[in-house]
């Protein structure tokens, strides 16, 4: 199995990219669970139609759903299959996924907890905390806490915070129209072990026709090592992107 894969090309020696490929593989799963979030949620209340937009299977609702939010928070616990799905944002993902919500998630002010553990999604697997809040109308604060994508023998870490601004989708219950952008500030490390501090430069966007980022910049600054940029493009799906660090060019692929 192959975690954080890639393919490079370059016409010149590669200068250290890894941090820069190890931060793309990490918030594409982690910061998409945001949508996972948003779409499960119950909607003034009605549970219903919970996992309706998603390939993933409810194992279980555990709290009082009857007088929601009145009598308590709300766990649902999911399960994407052992043979894995191609979910609603075109990613295939397996492993088992828990929302904790105190208010229905679409209320300004609401806040929900996502755990994941043993979760894949593309060929990689990854595990973590992540604090979301509906701050206002279409904006949500993200807060990720000890998030790693790792294998048996090593991890790489993720940390930090993001906005995320839905710019359309919002007004369907359809996930498959959702266009977002975020900005983050990132405190990882990579799996060879060095750390690193990221910023987006400019919005990522997100949308979930698609199953990578399309747009965007980040600022990465490797522990020892000159600045580089991560850019995602001007508006393509196709999982390339572009490092640009000591005057080269490094074009890569991810899954």
């Amino acid at each position: 199995m192959t975690f954080g894969s890639c393919t490079k090309s370059s016409n010149e020696a590669d200068p250290n990219t890894r941090s820069c490929i190890d931060l793309a593989s990490s918030e594409i799963c982690f910061s998409r669970l945001l949508l996972l979030a948003r779409h499960v949620s119950p909607v003034d209340g009605d549970f219903s139609n919970v996992g309706l937009y998603t390939c993933a299977a409810i194992d279980s609702i555990v709290g009082d759903t009857s007088d929601f939010p009145t009598n308590g928070v709300v766990t649902v616990h999911l399960s994407f299959p052992d043979t894995g799905c191609t979910d609603y944002d075109q990613r295939w993902k397996k492993g088992p996924v828990s929302i904790t919500y105190h208010d229905d998630f679409n209320n300004v002010g609401a806040v929900a907890q996502v755990l994941i553990d043993e979760f894949y999604t593309g060929l990689s697997r990854f595990r973590g905390q992540i604090n979301m809040a509906h701050s206002s109308s279409s904006i949500y604060e993200i807060n990720f806490v000890d998030c790693e994508m790792y294998s048996s023998t090593t991890i790489a870490e993720y940390a930090g915070t993001s906005t995320v601004i839905i710019l359309s989708g919002d007004q369907t219950a359809d996930p498959s129209d959702d266009v977002y952008t975020y900005t983050s500030d990132i405190e990882g490390r990579d799996f060879e072990g060095t750390t690193y501090s990221a910023s987006s430069s400019t919005p990522i966007k997100m949308r979930t026709d698609c199953s990578w980022n399309t747009q965007g910049y980040y600022s990465v600054e490797p522990d020892g090592r000159s600045t580089r940029t991560l850019n995602y493009g001007e508006g393509t799906c196709n999982g390339q992107f572009v490092i640009s660090a000591d005057g080269q060019d490094i074009n890569v692929s991810i899954p």
